[in-house]
């Protein structure tokens, strides 16, 4: 019996993120893409000419317009567009199954959205991006996507989910060095070790969001020459459910749904009496 995967994967810009779920269309899966980046449906359609409809997309990208000097979404309605969604785009994620996979991509983008709904519901659409209000819509926003992370990893959630994002250097408490202590590192020839978190509104949330999963993939380099990697690699803690069954690494190009079959192997021998 296929199982849902849940997994999150950070990777560079360029690095074939979005690409990789060709593969997952090749392999029979039904992909489901949350697209706040708005390039998801062309590229794949691309890669992947005979997908029909295994691919849905729905794009989630805000318009903006100058408003006083100032760019602002026209109407920002995407987190909303993304809530509206889970409940029933589909008909809704809670009645998918483990074949169909709900990307979001990328959580970077979609912590925008957040952002964005936190500035309008408070009012706050123009105001300057400075202070202790600002401060608060951040946190508003960084509320509301641990909160998106807390239902997509719960059995409320059935299918297979892959959250995409870019990569945040930072300390384990999500502060950066400061210009002074890159001067200091530098006079002592040292080199200062960050870790590699999840980039999502805010420092604080993207050390948080990796504990909702029990797989972590790093897809490193760009293109087809990428590989995604399952154990810890530059400062990032990659992980999965099964590590004595997958491989190290992987290629982007067929990577993702080689380590579907290997986790679902894994999930099998794990029911075997």
């Amino acid at each position: 019996m296929t199982k849902p995967i849940k997994m999150l994967v950070l990777g560079e810009s360029g690095s074939g993120k979005t690409g990789a779920l060709a593969s997952l269309l090749t392999a029979g899966y039904n992909v489901r893409i949350l697209d706040a980046d708005g390039t998801g449906e062309d590229l794949l359609r691309s890669l992947v000419p005979t997908a029909g409809d295994a691919l849905a997309v729905l794009t989630l990208a805000e318009k903006f317009t100058p408003v006083n000097g100032m760019l602002l979404p026209l109407n920002p309605d995407g987190w909303l567009r993304l809530c509206n969604a889970l409940r029933k785009w589909l008909g809704g994620v809670h009645t998918w199954t483990p074949r169909d996979v709900l990307v979001i991509d990328t959580l970077t983008t979609v912590g925008r959205l957040a952002y964005y709904h936190a500035r309008k519901t408070a009012g706050r659409e123009s105001a300057a991006e400075s202070g202790k209000l600002w401060q608060q819509d951040i946190g508003n926003a960084q509320a509301l996507c641990i909160a998106l992370m807390d239902m997509i990893h719960g059995e409320g959630v059935p299918c297979s989910v892959i959250v995409n994002c870019h990569i945040n250097r930072t300390f384990s408490d999500g502060s950066r060095p400061t210009d002074l202590e890159y001067e200091q590192a530098r006079a002592e020839k040292r080199v200062i070790h960050l870790g590699g978190y999840p980039v999502v509104i805010g420092a604080k949330a993207g050390i948080k969001v990796p504990i909702y999963f029990g797989t972590m993939l790093y897809l490193r380099g760009t293109g087809p020459t990428a590989l995604f990697h399952t154990t810890p690699i530059d400062g990032i803690n990659v992980k999965t459910t099964a590590p004595c069954e997958v491989k190290r690494t992987y290629k982007q190009s067929t990577g993702l749904a080689e380590l579907f079959a290997d986790m679902q192997k894994a999930k099998e021998k794990e029911n075997t009496p």
